[in-house]
């Protein structure tokens, strides 16, 4: 049971500035881009039968998978996210959790899962979204109104002359044309004026999903935090072991199997990431 009772106090000389702050969101939501771009490269020249065909055509899922294993390692070993932990911050609950005395206010399995959905869905559906709006904008009027017509159906199925009616994909193009620019402007003022409210120190975090939604605080990490991965570390290591036993249930093995799988894939795509970033540095 969470105790509300108990609100986080975070200290102001751990609270990370601003600058700190817009850093790690540009680098969080670049590496979508940056995978982009290299899958881009790799599939360029790639025929239709061929597996690179397939992971050009299904690049977004395919982004988002790798995005998945990179900050599901980092949120689950360091209670933050890639671009966070870069610059030296971590994510903290706002209410104290009864259940863990000793941490309080350490993410619990709930909250990082929480801030994994608000980290990669978000993202990837505004991407899909605005992708498709402009593929609709860069149609012709003739162009448009033959691909929207797709979405006509007749009234009556058994008669085709009969009056076409609007499906929901036809609504939702002209949902999409008329209120996207004002729906994503309006985003683009709210994410602005959190940053403001952050700024003047009215906010616990400068992202309006963290604060809102997931009920979370960022600030810089200390001493105790090294010690506490450590911990985490040695605990898995452990847990790992301990699956292995015959004592252990098929479902136990399974779930820590599947864990170890997602660990290794975690530290294969921070490998490539860091690379990335450090020939990016470097160029």
């Amino acid at each position: 049971m969470e105790s509300l009772s108990n609100p986080k106090t975070i200290n102001p000389l751990l609270l990370p500035s601003l600058f700190e702050l817009i850093c790690r969101e540009r680098l969080d939501d670049g590496l979508p881009a940056s995978f982009q771009d290299i899958i881009r490269v790799f599939t360029r020249n790639a025929s239709e039968n061929s597996l690179g065909h397939f992971v050009h055509r299904f690049s977004d899922e395919v982004i988002l998978m790798i995005t998945f294993c990179l900050q599901f390692k980092y949120l689950f070993q360091y209670n933050a996210s890639f671009g966070e932990h870069f610059y030296g911050l971590k994510r903290v609950r706002l209410v104290a959790n009864a259940s863990n005395a000793s941490h309080p206010y350490q993410l619990t399995l709930k909250d990082r899962l929480t801030s994994l959905s608000l980290l990669l869905l978000i993202p990837y559906l505004r991407g899909k979204i605005e992708r498709y709006y402009k593929h609709l904008l860069e149609m012709t009027d003739e162009e448009r109104e033959a691909h929207m017509d797709r979405f006509l159906v007749p009234s009556n199925p058994n008669d085709p002359n009969s009056p076409k009616q609007k499906t929901w994909r036809y609504r939702y193009c002209e949902l999409l044309l008329n209120y996207f620019p004002y729906f994503d402007g309006c985003l683009a003022s709210l994410a602005f004026l959190w940053k403001l409210l952050y700024l003047f120190s009215k906010v616990p975090n400068d992202l309006f999903s963290n604060s809102f939604v997931a009920q979370q605080g960022i600030e810089r990490i200390d001493q105790n935090d090294i010690q506490l991965w450590k911990s985490f570390r040695q605990a898995f290591e452990n847990s790992i072991r301990d699956s292995n036993s015959p004592a252990a249930s098929a479902w136990l093995h399974f779930k820590l199997s599947f864990l170890r799988v997602l660990y290794i894939l975690g530290n294969v795509t921070k490998i490539m990431t860091l690379g990335l970033l450090f020939v990016f540095l470097k160029g």
